[in-house]
């Protein structure tokens, strides 16, 4: 079990839950183990959940890895992420079965994966030219922000699946629903992306592009031979996982006090003001896809503050605590948030005209 941050957590499983229709889904392994993709040497990295508990913060934009060559690898090495084919993709399921934009779904940075290993000052070559503007974006933004164009945030239903590049820029909302935003996760690479520690089994391989259904078993076998997997300390039960349950009826996780209690990462101390002092907080707002959003300060008599075009962000000073507002030429109110003390980077779109996107 790993602790991201407050409310969120990471877990790695144990092999026992690596199932073949699962891991050895034969649709995604199809487009997986392409040539352009993995290749059909793929392995399985590693299997684990990610939990967002209610009320867990959203993240800073972040790549899950760097890129290999380094961040000035086009300068030193003429090449850069648009040069290369992935080694590493990220495919998870959402255990939520109606999922919203209060759930605080995972939002992705599109084309950024492209300029990893692209020192922003220098001047190469760009296969998509789009990317030599989004540069410009980039160096004012810096690293916790994503220009509004680029910027998706899908919202799957149960039983989908979001694939994505190991180096693409993410991060994860903020849960304000209350159900804990739970998904199943599975790292898939290059065989050669591996643990050396681990030695491959000599024999024959399965096609992972193509396969009968009764090589699944074998299929998956192959994946998860050097997969990373948790340790149990109560396996002695049996080698199934149905052998070691405990007869008991399953308890939701958010009802289990102990593990919400217990799980906590202590944040940065508050910050202490004087009687006459205010926190002043710079973030960035951004409209992705609408044509006008206009930003109205509900603190300050409902002022208007900013108006945003299609695909344009600005830069914002605001005191912690300030109510700000995201509406429509109309008056329609896309999102109303309270500005927080750590406040990250704001992004609008027309996925926020379905319904309020209450922060408060």
């Amino acid at each position: 079990m790993h602790l991201v941050d407050t409310g969120r957590t990471e877990l790695i499983l144990p092999r026992e839950l690596a199932h073949k229709d699962l891991m050895a889904n034969p649709i995604v392994t199809k487009v997986l183990s392409h040539p352009t993709v993995l290749g059909p040497r793929m392995v399985v990295h590693s299997l684990g959940a990610a939990l967002a508990e209610p009320g867990a913060k959203g993240q800073n934009w972040h790549r899950d890895q760097g890129y290999l060559l380094g961040g000035d690898s086009l300068f030193y090495n003429g090449l850069a992420g648009q040069d290369l084919p992935p080694h590493v993709f990220n495919a998870f399921v959402p255990l939520v079965p109606n999922m919203t934009h209060e759930h605080g779904p995972t939002e992705f940075c599109m084309g950024s994966s492209w300029l990893d290993g692209v020192p922003y000052w220098e001047e190469g070559y760009y296969k998509d030219l789009s990317l030599l503007e989004a540069i410009e974006d980039y160096v004012e933004l810096g690293e916790n922000g994503c220009p509004p164009r680029f910027w998706r945030s899908p919202i799957p239903r149960f039983g989908d699946m979001v694939i994505f590049d190991y180096q693409l820029l993410h991060r994860g909302g903020r849960n304000l629903s209350p159900d804990m935003r739970a998904v199943v996760y599975a790292t898939y690479s290059r065989d050669w992306y591996k643990d050396g520690n681990f030695k491959s089994k000599s024999r024959e391989l399965v096609n992972l592009n193509s396969f009968e259904s009764d090589q699944q078993e074998a299929a998956n076998e192959q994946m998860i031979e050097t997969t990373r997997f948790a340790l149990p300390e109560s396996m002695e039960c049996g080698n199934s996982m149905l052998e070691c349950l405990s007869g008991e009826p399953p308890v939701i996780l958010e009802k289990m006090d102990k593990f919400l209690s217990d799980h906590r990462i202590a944040g940065e101390p508050e910050i202490e003001l004087g009687p006459d002092e205010v926190l002043v907080v710079s973030f960035t707002i951004g409209n992705v896809d609408l044509d006008s959003v206009s930003i109205y300060d509900k603190t300050n008599q409902d002022s208007l503050v900013q108006t945003l075009d299609e695909g344009h962000y600005a830069f914002f000073e605001s005191t912690a605590g300030t109510i700000l507002e995201a509406r429509t030429p109309d008056g329609h109110v896309l999102k109303s948030w309270k500005v927080a003390e750590d406040q990250d980077q704001v992004l609008v779109s027309k996925s926020h005209s379905n319904s309020l996107q209450n922060e408060l």
